[in-house]
């Protein structure tokens, strides 16, 4: 795992299980969190590190609290 995969998780690995729950794309997820889809991609596939602002602004758009995005697999 790279590091910039462990500095991001479990946060990605929620973010894409909420988008796909919710039914939402990349581009639509990125209008809704006024984040690029550029930046929002790159922290998709973990080539970018989640900073709070993003964060916040992620879950905002998701309608999600916070600890949401911190459940490990193995705490659901």
């Amino acid at each position: 795992m790279s590091d910039i995969s462990q500095r991001n998780y479990p946060f990605v690995a929620n973010l894409k299980r909420i988008m796909k729950e919710k039914g939402l794309s990349d581009e639509e997820l990125s209008t809704k969190s006024e984040i690029t889809v550029d930046d929002l991609r790159k922290i998709l596939y973990n080539k970018k590190v989640a900073g709070p602002f993003e964060m916040a602004m992620l879950a905002k758009a998701l309608e999600e609290d916070m600890n949401a995005f911190f459940i490990e697999e193995n705490d659901a």
